[in-house]
């Protein structure tokens, strides 16, 4: 299948104690760590995470995998726009680009990173990471939510991708990093950019 845009799929990707230890500690809905996206999507606040996820983080920051494909990265360690993100029953993300650049530092941003934390993830509960391989969205490259697994993928301008329809009664679980390089950006992109929905 063509694809316009590199990715990588990490399966057993960390030590699986720390991954069941954040998602055992994962925080209440009310919890003030959250914030929420007009889609319904939750968000940490920036570094505000558990302990165990806080070691989740560090993990996916010196991946080898990622070391290996993509050497010339960092991670952004103070979690802007990253960290914990809660998707419940019913939520879903339309195709979309995510930013270029770092809103602060303006670093390029150069990789995304998604762990998956739900455990006991049925094939059937929707949640998948749909990468999208030609303008049109006719080629997707479907991923579908499984513990411990880990997706890296890049951030171009061809790089649109979604999320299908959540419809586990237990909302989806993730920890997302993001990773930069000082390369100057075009700062086209200050978040992400949704076709016809907002985040």
């Amino acid at each position: 299948m063509p694809q316009s845009y590199k990715h990588i799929v990490c399966d057993d990707a960390l030590h699986p104690a720390i991954v069941r230890a954040a998602c055992a500690a994962w925080p209440a809905d009310t919890d003030p760590i959250w914030f929420r996206y007009a889609s319904g999507k939750y968000g940490s606040r920036d570094r505000q995470v558990p302990a165990a996820a806080w070691q989740c983080v560090l993990d996916i920051a010196r991946h080898p995998a990622i070391q290996a494909e993509w050497p010339d990265v960092f991670p952004d360690l103070s979690l802007h726009a990253a960290g914990l993100h809660m998707s419940p029953r019913g939520t879903t993300l339309g195709r979309h680009r995510d930013a270029d650049h770092h809103n602060v530092t303006g670093w390029r941003r150069r990789l995304s990173a998604v762990l998956f934390l739900n455990t006991a993830w049925r094939a059937d509960a929707g949640g998948v990471l749909q990468l999208h391989t030609d303008e049109d969205a006719t080629r997707t490259i479907a991923i579908q939510p499984q513990f411990n697994r880990l997706v890296v993928f890049e951030c171009t301008d061809t790089s649109w991708h979604s999320v299908s329809e959540v419809t586990h009664d237990e909302p989806r679980k993730t920890i997302s990093l993001f990773f930069y390089d000082t390369t100057p950006a075009p700062r086209t992109r200050p978040q992400a950019e949704f076709q016809g929905q907002s985040h």
